[in-house]
């Protein structure tokens, strides 16, 4: 009969488990950010042309901070 030990298991998942919510929370934030940009491309149709500028760099901001969110995502190596 062999003994094991579940104290390594239980730090082991209790490591992983620490390691993913960073990588979920960035996941979600950049889903956020898609979700934006989304509703901001929806306003450009009827936005008068000052309107469109303020909206397309609303836009590109968003692009910038959702791509700098996927980038902290591969360097804390989770997809």
């Amino acid at each position: 009969m062999a003994v094991t030990d579940t104290t390594d298991n239980h730090s082991l998942t209790t490591a992983i488990t620490v390691l993913a919510k960073p990588c979920t929370k960035i996941k979600e934030q950049a889903k956020t950010m898609d979700t934006d940009i989304q509703y901001l491309q929806k306003q450009i149709p009827g936005a008068s042309r000052e309107e469109k500028r303020d909206i397309l760099s609303q836009i590109q901001s968003k692009r910038q901070e959702r791509q700098d969110l996927l980038n902290q995502l591969a360097s804390l190596g989770c997809w």
